[in-house]
């Protein structure tokens, strides 16, 4: 037998585990998609800004390097580079 108030998961015990609720899971559920969505977002826009960018200057100057392929590469490590600040800071929030 247990003793009222013990520890072995009376109601109100120290060893109780919550169970979350159904609504809290879709909650749950709905952030972690946006977060993922809005980090996955943070990299893609600025890879495809440097893309148009660079495609625009080939178009216009032609030169010895593609800038298309170099101004991609540095929007894709710019997008990197807010995805892991902001993902560091949520953290931090938490």
């Amino acid at each position: 037998m247990t003793e009222p108030g013990g520890g072995s998961g009376g109601a109100g015990g120290p060893a109780r585990s919550r169970v979350p609720s159904r609504e809290e899971r879709r909650k749950r559920f709905w952030y972690d998609f946006m977060r993922f969505n809005l980090t996955g977002w943070s990299v893609v826009l600025p890879t495809l800004a440097g893309l148009a960018l660079g495609a625009w200057i080939d178009g216009r100057w032609q030169g010895p390097f593609s800038w298309k392929l170099a101004l991609m590469l540095t929007g894709l490590a710019l997008g990197c580079l807010n995805a892991w600040y902001w993902i560091r800071k949520k953290e931090r929030e938490r």
